[in-house]
Parts: C-alpha cells; sequence; structure tokens
C-alpha cells in the first residue's frame, strides 16, 4: 500500500483516475480510496484529501452526466 505524499499523488492518484476510461470504473477507483483512506489514514498525510471530500466525489462521479453536443 502506497504512501501518497505531495510529490507523488499526480503519478499514484491523478494519473490513473485519468486513464480510466467508465463512469463506473472512476467510482469504483474512488471508493477504494475512500476505503483506503479510512482504513490507513497515515498514509493519506500531508495531502489535504479527508473522507468528505471524496464522498463528494464519488457522489458527484454517480451522477454525473456529459453534455451532449447540441445539433445545429
Amino acid at each position: 500500500m502506497p504512501k501518497y505524499t505531495k510529490e507523488n499523488r499526480q503519478e499514484l492518484i491523478f494519473k490513473p483516475f485519468q486513464k480510466l476510461k467508465t463512469k463506473k470504473a472512476k467510482v469504483r477507483f474512488l471508493e477504494k480510496l475512500l476505503q483506503e483512506r479510512i482504513e490507513h489514514p497515515e498514509h493519506f498525510r500531508g495531502l489535504k484529501m479527508t473522507q468528505k471530500t471524496l464522498k463528494n466525489l464519488i457522489k458527484t462521479w454517480e451522477n454525473y452526466e456529459p453534455k451532449k453536443e447540441s445539433e445545429e
């Protein structure tokens, strides 16, 4: 289990999230991250990533609907 720091958060959190293609996969990734945050808070020291923030992200991605391009 990696320890997340300001220096490695880009490669351990942001880049893997961006590589995910489906909404379901992104929600699953965030749920795993939340579970890890709950079980091992010491791995997130130094990051301003709270459980509440992750829960809000999960809720947002569950309800996310991409904008459809209007045909004119």
